[in-house]
């Protein structure tokens, strides 16, 4: 199962370094055995990256199946994440394929699954999905509108993780500084100690 996997993710890496030729060897090595050994998420968390192999590699057309037996099990198992990212994966093959009216029916779908999970980061992509369908449609307007909403949403979301590491470094620093100052506290007690010690010792 390990070396299925390790050919799965030679796959993987080879697709982003642009040997599609390998990427297809490793991946045709590695899916039988794993449809054989591996458990059900496994297999999906597979199917959906060879969607996405394949949608980067503009062959939106045979991603759609792979990424639907992928949305149909995160669905099943209610792995809400899972999801909300495979159907907007699903959207972005439609758009990619000239199906620019499913592929907008789709990220709205994926964009209200979201929302209702909270899954705030997934929303960035929606948006920025419809806005290309938009764009893809001439309507500008449209496009407009949700490039904003994906802006707004994307800074606004950095802005409350920089707030975040913001207070996490502060919650650290003084925390050192307390610690910075019982150390020296410390020193002193040792060092006011000694000289007591030293004057006993003299008288």
């Amino acid at each position: 199962l390990c070396f299925a996997e390790s050919l799965e993710q030679i796959s993987a890496i080879s697709s982003k370094l642009g040997k599609d030729a390998e990427a297809e060897k490793y991946f045709r090595l590695a899916l039988p055995l794993l449809e054989k050994y591996g458990s059900a998420r496994q297999l999906s968390v597979t199917y959906n990256n060879r969607g996405n192999t394949l949608i980067h590699q503009n062959k939106p057309t045979e991603a759609i199946p792979y990424i639907k037996k992928a949305r149909d099990y995160f669905h099943e198992k209610d792995l809400y994440l899972e999801e909300g990212k495979t159907i907007n994966n699903l959207a972005e093959a439609y758009r990619q394929s000239g199906k620019t009216d499913s592929a907008i029916a789709l990220f709205n779908t994926c964009l209200q699954f979201n929302e209702s999970h909270h899954l705030q980061e997934s929303m960035i992509n929606n948006y920025h999905g419809l806005h290309q369908c938009y764009i893809d449609k001439g309507k500008y307007k449209l496009a407009l509108k949700n490039y904003v909403k994906h802006i707004e949403l994307r800074d606004s979301l950095i802005g409350a993780e920089v707030k975040e590491k913001i207070a996490r470094l502060e919650t650290s620093f003084n925390v050192k500084e307390k610690e910075l100052r019982l150390e020296k506290t410390k020193v002193k007690m040792i060092t006011n100690r000694r000289q007591l010690e030293r004057l006993i010792y003299v008288i």
